[in-house]
């Protein structure tokens, strides 16, 4: 659980996590970076390292690329951490990052 947790103590990195654990589908990066108001580059990078630890599977179509989580029971310990952040972030939001440093 402790790595799950390092990898959403990334504002952005959490951000898209949310933003695939509420799908089952595919997401264009740069349908998650509007929806997020950050950059494609930003979504790339969380997706490099999401995708590194196992997390989320890369497709590309020409210019395009989609992601998505991939299946298993890490997907339950994924939303567990995510929730968990938030309310570490509600309660210690001093802590967080600034949202400069995001984009």
């Amino acid at each position: 659980m402790s790595a799950l947790l390092t990898l959403v103590a990334d504002r952005v990195r959490a951000r898209v996590l949310s933003a695939l654990l509420a799908t089952d589908d595919e997401l264009r990066v740069g349908d998650i970076a509007i929806a997020l108001d950050v950059t494609e580059d930003a979504v790339r990078c969380a997706r490099g390292i999401l995708r590194a630890a196992g997390l989320v599977h890369r497709r590309r179509e020409g210019h395009l690329g989609y992601c998505r989580l991939r299946d298993g029971e890490r997907r339950t310990a994924l939303l567990a951490a995510v929730e968990q952040r938030r309310s570490l972030a509600q309660l210690h939001p001093e802590r967080l990052p600034d949202e400069d440093e995001d984009t």
